[in-house]
């Protein structure tokens, strides 16, 4: 039996096997503590990853009561009518009508989505950190030439069509000239076509929105390859 032999068994080598036997749990021991340092480490330095990735991805612009409303109007439309294409001009001049003939009340639900998207903002706007350089500079992104368009400003799209009308009127005017003039012209332009631009941006934001979610696909598949980081937004005020 196994009494006989421990007790036929040599003390000197009993000795030793305890000795090894105790050496063995201490490895182990201390493996089982290396481990959960390893896995502490690891675990502190994703958060703090995702955390400095938190603060350097630029948050989404904030909506208005109008973007808010055309949206709801898409939505309203693609239910009704899933496999029809959408007229870009009449949807907007039909958002604008419909918009315009809504009483104060009536417009108030999507006012304070507007409101609570803008509070959200300014939250994510306060902590956000751009990404920098040696030396403190603004890091320079590059593009992939493959990434969807961002849609542009109903200000951008007021320009380019009347950009061609001012040019023939003041040829001589330089960039920054034809910019002022283009800036005076917005400012007096009606709110019923105003609205008819802000529509035409809601649409292509939900171009937009529908063909970077593809292209992030594509990237996860491996079919397309990003330089190295999304050129960063510029946003340039109405004036």
């Amino acid at each position: 039996s196994w009494l006989e032999q421990v007790r036929d068994m040599d003390p000197s080598m009993y000795m030793m096997n305890h000795q090894q036997q105790y050496m063995m749990q201490q490895q182990m021991m201390q493996q089982q503590q290396q481990q959960q340092t390893n896995f502490i480490n690891t675990a502190n330095m994703v958060s703090h990853i995702q955390e400095k990735e938190a603060k350097t991805k630029k948050p989404k612009g904030r909506m208005s009561a109008y973007t808010y409303f055309v949206q709801m109007c898409r939505e309203e439309h693609r239910k009704k009518h899933p496999n029809e294409s959408v007229n870009f001009t009449e949807f907007s001049k039909k958002c604008a009508e419909r918009w315009k003939q809504m009483n104060e009340p009536e417009k108030k639900r999507f006012a304070d989505m507007a409101v609570k998207d803008k509070v959200r903002y300014d939250k994510e706007m306060a902590s956000y950190a751009p990404p920098t350089e040696a030396g403190g500079r603004r890091k320079k992104k590059k593009k992939d030439p493959n990434a969807p368009k961002r849609p542009l400003s109903a200000f951008f799209l007021f320009c380019a069509d009347e950009r061609p009308n001012v040019k023939a009127l003041y040829p001589q005017y330089s960039v920054g000239e034809t910019a002022k003039e283009l800036g005076e012209r917005w400012n007096k332009v009606s709110a019923e076509l105003k609205a008819q631009y802000e529509a035409k941006v809601a649409l292509d934001k939900t171009r937009y929105e529908r063909d970077m979610e593809n292209y992030k696909n594509k990237i996860a598949r491996g079919d397309s390859v990003v330089d190295d980081e999304e050129e960063e937004d510029v946003e340039d005020d109405e004036e």
